[in-house]
């Protein structure tokens, strides 16, 4: 088959690549197509024409049997093509994240077929698009996690252990940041953690774009990290990626991060700061149709609505357990094949739709 595959974003961008090769893997004579912060993603790593339009790409070469495009933001050639093929080409949208763009760029477009990782992400496209049939969701898994299947989680604590000079036997707390309520949200972690005063390591990791995009957010995320006084502070870790952080760490804290989707891959307990103000703007930021955070309601991550909850939740991945590793294991596959899982469904699609 001749496919194209359309990125955009970031988080885009990192579930379709992984379906591309499995495509490519199977036989299938793929075209990469991106546009947006995807060109300079893959600049010098990946082979790719740039298109920003879909009516020129759509004059430029013949029809393919089949294209696949990420979800994102202020939808971009992807989202594009989909009236332009409509009965032609059967379009697949891959997300990589529950609702994504489902009310916004996606809300007047329908893709022939959409893929999630899970049965509340089918409920949630579900309830977005009422008029969508069921059969056309396909849970599969989100590729983009099939990456963690060869983590060895023990060699990268090690490895990190080394590099961050970690010699004491105490825990790693990792803390997200995001956008908005950041710096409150770690204060509030902090808070926390000096009251219990357990002797515990504290990574504080910044959302790469806080200090440029937020800066009010990075002064109260610095603010914060001052407040810190149970144990050691580990203020900068730019030596070691995220990833290698969330499988060093003994559980992982943000908002409503995909640091947290990848700690439930590597099953380690997270919690969920759910106070009203970052519930406002969750609710917001899915032009307010999504209620909790969808691994909050999988059951893959703890939810503290208030300072209490939060330091009894603190409390009890401190002394043991969140008791979060079943559904972990049932909600999301480390069998490194959800790409694949993708790449054979659409092997079976044809023009006809």
């Amino acid at each position: 088959m001749n496919i194209w595959a359309v990125c955009k974003d970031p988080g885009g961008t990192n579930g379709v690549l992984p379906v591309v090769k499995a495509l490519q893997a199977m036989g299938h004579n793929v075209l990469v197509i991106v546009n947006g912060k995807a060109v300079e993603l893959l600049k010098d790593k990946e082979e790719y024409v740039v298109y920003d339009d879909a009516a020129r790409l759509l004059a430029d070469y013949p029809l393919p049997e089949a294209v696949i495009t990420s979800m994102c933001s202020k939808g971009g050639v992807g989202r594009d093509l989909v009236p332009l093929l409509k009965g032609r080409v059967p379009v697949v949208a891959l997300q990589d994240f529950w609702g994504g763009a489902l009310w916004a760029e996606w809300a007047e477009v329908r893709p022939d077929y959409i893929t999630t990782n899970d049965e509340v992400g089918k409920k949630i496209i579900q309830d977005a698009w009422p008029d969508f049939s069921p059969d056309h969701i396909k849970v599969t898994g989100f590729p983009a996690l099939d990456k963690y299947k060869t983590v060895d989680v023990r060699a990268v604590t090690e490895r990190v252990r080394v590099t961050l000079g970690l010699s004491e036997n105490k825990p790693i707390i990792l803390v997200g940041g995001q956008a908005d309520f950041s710096g409150p949200m770690l204060k509030e972690v902090v808070s926390c953690l000096n009251t219990i005063g357990q002797d515990v390591y504290l990574i504080p990791r910044a959302h790469p774009r806080m200090k440029n995009d937020w800066p009010q957010e990075q002064l109260g995320w610095e603010n914060a990290m001052r407040e810190f006084n149970s144990g050691t502070l580990l203020a900068d870790t730019s030596v070691c990626d995220t990833p290698s952080l969330i499988a060093c760490s003994s559980f992982v804290i943000s908002m409503f991060s995909t640091i947290q989707i990848e700690a439930a891959v590597l099953r380690k307990p997270n919690i969920s700061v759910w106070y009203p103000e970052i519930e406002r703007i969750w609710y917001q930021s899915t032009n307010e149709k999504m209620g909790d955070f969808p691994l909050v309601r999988l059951g893959c991550a703890a939810k503290a609505e208030n300072r209490e909850v939060l330091c009894e939740l603190l409390r009890q991945a401190l002394n043991g357990d969140l008791d979060l590793r079943v559904k972990q294991e049932q909600n999301f596959r480390l069998d490194g094949k959800n790409a694949e899982r993708v790449a054979q469904f659409i092997s079976t699609l044809t023009r006809s739709l």
